[in-house]
């Protein structure tokens, strides 16, 4: 183009950059993603916590298993660092202390249900004040499930 003047050509000015509407539209993207990563991390370590408290469970059912073998008897529902056994010598452990947090339930105790004529004894976690079990071991077998 030329402006009129002397003939001369009219410089054009080259942006060099984004505009702040492309801005905003990549902070966008990136904000949303990063949403979807800590949802999805939230999940993973709920699982974790489930996993570690499965094998803490695997743990105490081992030492019930021999306590019931050496004669003597699970302490019932329980807290951490009440002792798992009484009655069998060198039997000496406490429940170990259990996650806090899991699932949006917090306050877990432990739970000895069974072992009565026959029947297979279970050690469960449950919610404190509550009934329903999270992770239930059998003790003659030593095998744990999620609830």
């Amino acid at each position: 183009k030329k402006n009129g003047k002397d003939g001369e050509k009219m410089k054009t000015k080259q942006n060099k950059g984004f505009t702040l509407i492309e801005l905003l539209v990549v902070i966008a993207i990136i904000g949303i993603l990063a949403g979807i990563v800590l949802v999805s991390l939230g999940s993973v370590r709920d699982r974790a916590e489930v996993s570690s408290m499965k094998s803490t469970m695997a743990s105490v059912t081992t030492i019930a298993n021999m306590c019931i073998n050496e004669g003597g008897t699970i302490n019932g529902t329980t807290t951490a660092g009440g002792v798992i056994c009484t009655g069998a010598s060198g039997i000496t452990e406490i429940y170990p202390t259990l996650p806090s947090n899991i699932n949006g339930y917090s306050g877990f105790s432990y739970s000895e249900t069974g072992g009565v004529g026959g029947e297979p004894a279970y050690l469960s976690t449950v919610v404190t004040g509550g009934t329903q079990p999270v992770i239930t071991c059998t003790i003659t077998t030593g095998s744990c499930i999620n609830s």
